[in-house]
């Protein structure tokens, strides 16, 4: 019996795809170590001085973000290690609390790199889960296009189209739980092998819930936007596949239902956290979406043509950190030329270029953005009520764009019998036009696109702070937030002390209010600095004032003025706040 619903299985697919069973099984496994190769030498090209500098550069350009991450790689392990509760920090914005499940801590490779963070230190740790990241994204993108194609030069094109993309590349810069974009490609490889008949429904339904546990120990957007977006395509399918392949599918949705549930009832306690926890981005879907041209037009991320187009791309609503939805016109080429030449014959075009498309139009927000214009309402803006749609950012779907994009052209290449010069051309047209800007400067700074450097301050890196400190002092940083590193401080300490500060994308609701606050990031003019800087250190208990030497601002006039000493130690100003002022 078993026997005959695999071959069932197998020849579903077959009439709605046409797609034999088991290629990927005899086509790619003398290939696979030339495709690990290649990306590997990808994300070491792609970020260089990361690689030259390990220790002390990142491929990114943001201040604030990165270190949240860092951070990360200190908490989790130091949690768990001390059977503390790894959900809820008491470690930051002292004395509130952080929910460590709502922000984006990237708890699983936090995990799996305790080693590396133990040995060498959070930017190690960081930059190695940097590189790792698109080299398993190309991979898991390659072996689904071998699949499907039996090509393995055409699935090597396709998983560094769809590893190395400008969704990834911009989003290395800042946001490291976006860059693990594995699970999406996984899942539908899973899917393909069992409508091929190669796998039982248990094996699929196992398989399927430990991918989807690893996404949400990378991130819970991408597996909320790969959820909404798999319910979209699996919707297209069944209306614009043959019956075969509607039978196919439909038996798909129980099993995927398991996999679900499987996979939250192992994460309960951190998605009860995620759910619970404050919301960190709602509301601001409006200020990132895509526009219309950024599918075409390169931003400053980009190597060909980001510097030339930076007046239209300068305008574009999400801003060069965010919009990762360029395809570029080759990449564009590759995708309708599948679509038109492959519609009529194979449900898997027709499902592939439709859902792209619903996807694209969802990138675009509740406003059509054109040219950095709003014009009508789309879609988008009847979505924006609904759980989990404020809190997505609908320029990141640019992701499953890309993936649309990257499995279109791989088939595209593979379908001629023979080679076909011209299609290759394309191909590494395609390539080049996504390369990343590595040595090209942030329009209007002199930092470079993918280089930030994080100096090591020896006050934190060397243990001075243990002469200066004491255990779970609360200790005040400046630059403050999102303007500094405190975060990556407090990692490199170990948690040695507590901060009064903090930057998760948000603040709690006493921080934010703060007027002291708001002068330490600039949001607000100076009026009564020292006034408020008394406030703040006797709410928060603040035992310590510390202050990198060369970003002190105008802070070490207020502390003079409240009568604090300074000690210069290690590259930092320590000013030591007697209990009286506490």
């Amino acid at each position: 019996m078993s026997s005959v619903r695999q071959t069932e299985a197998s020849l579903t697919i077959e009439q709605a795809a046409e797609v034999p069973a088991g290629t990927g099984r005899f086509v790619g496994r003398s290939h696979d170590w030339l495709a690990i190769i290649v990306y590997a030498i990808g994300a070491a090209v792609t970020q260089i001085h990361a690689v030259a500098h390990i220790g002390s550069h990142i491929a990114g350009n943001v201040v604030g973000d990165p270190p949240q991450f860092m951070w990360a790689m200190w908490w989790w392990p130091h949690a768990i290690l001390n059977l503390v509760n790894p959900f809820v920090s008491h470690a930051v914005w002292y004395p509130d609390t952080l929910d460590l499940a709502s922000a984006t801590t990237v708890p699983l490779p936090a995990v799996l790199m305790a080693p590396v963070t133990a040995v060498a230190g959070p930017v190690v740790a960081y930059n190695v889960l940097n590189l790792l990241a698109p080299v398993l994204g190309a991979w898991f993108m390659y072996r689904l296009c071998l699949r499907l194609t039996r090509s393995a030069a055409a699935s090597i094109v396709g998983g560094w189209l769809f590893g190395f993309g400008t969704y990834g590349l911009v989003e290395m810069q800042s946001h490291l739980h976006l860059v693990f974009t594995f699970a999406p490609p996984a899942m539908l490889l899973l899917i393909a092998r069992r409508l091929q008949g190669e796998m039982t429904a248990r094996r699929y339904t196992a398989l399927s819930a430990i991918v989807l546990i690893a996404q949400i120990g990378c991130s819970t957007e991408i597996l909320f936007t790969m959820t909404v977006l798999g319910a979209v395509a699996l919707g297209v399918g069944l209306i614009v596949a043959p019956p075969s392949g509607r039978r196919a599918l439909a038996h798909l949705v129980p099993l995927l239902a398991g996999a679900y549930l499987i996979a939250g009832l192992v994460c309960a306690p951190y998605l009860y956290y995620a759910f619970t926890g404050p919301a960190f981005s709602t509301g601001i879907d409006h200020i990132y979406e895509a526009d219309l041209l950024s599918f075409v037009v390169p931003t400053t991320a980009t190597w060909l043509g980001g510097s030339r187009f930076s007046g239209v791309s300068g305008g574009f609503i999400a801003g060069a950190i965010e919009t990762g939805t360029y395809v570029g016109l080759p990449g564009l080429v590759m995708l309708c030329g599948y679509g038109i030449e492959s519609w009529r014959r194979s449900a898997v075009a027709r499902i592939l270029v439709l859902t792209c498309a619903v996807t694209g139009l969802l990138a675009l927000g509740p406003f059509l953005s054109v040219d950095g214009h709003m014009t009508i309402d789309l879609p988008w803006k009847a979505l924006h009520g609904l759980p989990g749609f404020g809190e997505a950012l609908p320029v990141r779907l640019g992701l499953y764009v890309e993936l649309a994009a990257a499995l279109a052209a791989a088939c595209w290449l593979a379908a001629t019998a023979r080679p076909a010069v011209g299609r290759w051309v394309v191909a590494a047209l395609a390539v080049v036009f996504i390369f990343p800007s590595i040595d090209g400067k942030v329009v209007g700074t002199t930092y470079r696109t993918y280089d930030e450097t994080y100096v090591p301050l020896p006050f934190f890196t060397d243990g001075i702070y243990r002469r200066y400190l004491h255990p779970g002092e609360v200790v005040l940083p400046i630059p403050f937030g999102m303007s500094g590193d405190s975060l990556l401080w407090q990692a490199q300490a170990h948690g040695y002390f507590r901060l009064a500060s903090g930057w998760f994308g948000n603040w709690p609701h006493d921080y934010f209010f703060d007027p002291v606050v708001q002068e330490m990031v600039g949001a607000l003019p100076y009026s009564d600095p020292v006034a408020d800087m008394r406030s703040f250190i006797r709410r928060h208990h603040v035992g310590a004032v510390v202050m990198q030497d060369w970003k002190q601002g105008p802070w070490p006039q207020v502390m003079a003025q409240l009568g604090l000493q300074p000690v210069q130690v290690g590259w930092v100003t320590l000013y030591e706040v007697p209990v009286s002022m506490r």
